[in-house]
């Protein structure tokens, strides 16, 4: 008797708090004649009972307006409770309160709501009404779910079809015959070694460490001098590998020495065009096929014999990095140096440029940096924030950021979006020894005119380097 009384209880308290509770943007308006009121009790203990009424009153709960009164009925009877923590994917999905209370027989929808899930209208919730109209809404939805119902823009089809291409080459590469012969009768033997000498021709001596260390000495007010003599050594262990396993490959290809295991991958690896794993765990982190990797490979080097022959530049190209962390840490230590102030309590503000390659000079305080492009929106150089993507461009280039060291406490809060720079498309990584991620380098504030979670739905990120 006691749990029945509870239940009418809070079934009145309901119906009260929907009378005094301000109109919601669809107009719900209470039915002036309810036939909830003849129910007996035996009828509406069963009617609690049920899944989906349960969920339905947790949902007209939760657009109640959240007062004081409310809130001590709240902690009187559970069943009335505001749910503040939604996550992200929750709060874009839930049904709203007047879908949920339209479906009873004692509300009604004046009018169909200006609310619509997605940006084309085409998924909504539709108007109460018969079953068939239901079903013939639901008859009219795409076969296909469209890229904006998780909130993506349209171009992540085409990025889900490439990588979906991509791995079914990859898979028709691996069947590939290895000893049949090729054009004008040259053996894959033959064109490897080809290939192996013209890599060779064209990779360039290692740094001379000991030269440069002259040049460049570990000076307590120049940090970038430091950066460049730990790029140096690990741009030279990559390349020594990179020279040592093509000599014995092309000795093992002639039978002057044996072919190891670790030789044939290297073999299989290039004939099929792709990274052997030799170089790659020596090697920053790449997506791109062996083809533009040794492109990239020779852009980087020739970026530091620059640095190294003219000195540090204008505008530091932050792709070409090895270890992307330390020139940002060396950005940080210059300025607290100069200025005698802690390091942990600096970070750095972000000023996008009008400019794309170049700059007349270098700042007095920080970087400029380019390189960075973004992935899921664009630049907008009119309006100066970041914009949605135009149709059919997967990737935009940023133009050069000014990374200005601060006092972290001092920044000025603006609506900005906090997006993640990553070394490849592949946006993970590990751990490394030094407590820094294999891919993750760090956040940029980019100004925007939308909410966090517009571009956080869209998978906004910067990447160093593309995967062509």
């Amino acid at each position: 008797m006691i749990r029945q009384t509870y239940i009418v209880l809070t079934v009145i308290l309901i119906l009260c708090s929907l009378t005094t509770a301000n109109r919601c943007p669809c107009e719900l308006v209470v039915n002036e004649n309810p036939t909830i009121s003849n129910t007996d009790l035996a009828s509406l203990s069963s009617f609690m009972d049920d899944d989906s009424t349960k969920d339905y009153i947790v949902q007209v709960a939760d657009s109640i307006p959240s007062t004081n009164e409310d809130q001590e009925m709240a902690n009187l009877y559970p069943l009335i409770r505001q749910r503040k923590s939604l996550s992200t994917t929750r709060r874009r999905f839930k049904r709203p309160s007047w879908a949920a209370v339209g479906k009873r027989s004692f509300t009604l929808i004046r009018k169909r709501p200006s609310w619509a899930q997605v940006e084309s209208g085409t998924y909504y919730v539709p108007i109460d009404g018969p079953h068939q109209n239901y079903v013939d809404y639901i008859r009219t939805l795409p076969l296909n779910p469209l890229p904006e119902v998780y909130g993506f823009h349209s171009n992540a089809d085409i990025t889900k079809d490439q990588q979906e291409t991509q791995t079914l080459f990859d898979s028709i590469l691996l069947t590939l015959p290895k000893q049949t012969t090729g054009g004008e009768g040259r053996t894959p033997s033959v064109v490897m070694d080809e290939l192996a000498a013209d890599i060779l021709s064209k990779l360039p001596a290692d740094f001379d460490t000991e030269a440069i260390g002259k040049k460049y000495p570990v000076l307590y007010n120049e940090s970038m001098n430091t950066v460049l003599r730990q790029e140096i050594i690990r741009y030279n262990r990559l390349t020594s590998e990179v020279r040592k396993t093509l000599a014995d490959l092309r000795k093992a290809i002639k039978g002057l020495v044996l072919m190891s295991s670790e030789l044939e991958e290297v073999f299989n690896a290039m004939f099929i065009g792709k990274v052997p794993n030799a170089w790659a765990a020596k090697s920053y982190p790449s997506l791109k096929p062996l083809g533009s990797y040794l492109n990239d490979l020779m852009a980087r080097l020739k970026f530091l014999q620059n640095w190294i022959q003219n000195g540090p530049p204008f505008v530091f190209w932050i792709s070409g990095f090895f270890f992307t962390q330390s020139f940002l840490t060396g950005v940080l230590q210059n300025y607290a140096r100069k200025y005698t102030i802690p390091i942990d309590k600096l970070a750095f503000e972000f000023d996008v440029l009008q400019e794309d390659n170049d700059m007349p000079n270098r700042p007095d305080d920080g970087a400029f940096i380019k390189g960075l492009f973004l992935e899921g929106a664009r630049w907008n150089k009119t309006t100066r924030v970041i914009d949605e993507s135009l149709p059919k461009v997967l990737f935009d280039a940023l133009p050069i950021i000014w990374l200005r060291p601060g006092i972290t406490e001092n920044f000025a809060t603006v609506n900005t979006y906090s997006c993640p720079v990553y070394k490849t498309s592949a946006r993970r990584g590990v751990l490394s020894t030094t407590g820094h991620s294999t891919n993750f380098v760090l956040l940029i504030e980019l100004p925007s005119d939308q909410t966090k979670r517009h571009w956080i739905n869209r998978g906004v990120a910067a990447l160093c380097q593309l995967d062509d």
